[in-house]
């Protein structure tokens, strides 16, 4: 707020990516994309042939963030699996239907330090 500094700061707001993002809304796209089809893993292994630097914690981040567009009440046949993202610190579950093999549902747990 200084009048004597000729030092002028501006910013630019553009429609194809959020605020404070890394990643254009078109690659997001891309990744859930790629991710919904394929495990984290092989979803990174493909994107890199195609120049896109991603690792998987990053994908699982996006899937955590992906909104639910599942009709949880069509589902029959489902699989549950638990994992740990950082052992006696963090733990997720997964919900999977059976008949397409799509994400249901999803949950991040985070313990306490005191246990």
């Amino acid at each position: 707020m200084n009048p004597d500094c000729s030092h002028k700061t501006f910013s630019e707001k553009h429609p194809f990516v959020t605020a404070k993002s890394k990643k254009t809304n078109r690659l997001i796209q891309n990744i859930l994309y790629t991710s919904s089809q394929l495990s984290s893993l092989n979803a990174s292994k493909l994107l890199k042939s195609e120049n896109i630097s991603v690792c998987k914690s990053s994908i699982c981040d996006l899937l955590k963030k992906m909104p639910s567009i599942v009709d949880k009440s069509s589902v029959k046949m489902v699989c549950v699996d638990d994992f740990a993202l950082r052992k006696r610190f963090s733990y997720g579950t997964v919900m999977i239907n059976l008949e397409n093999h799509r994400i249901v549902d999803i949950e991040i747990q985070m313990m306490s330090a005191t246990g």
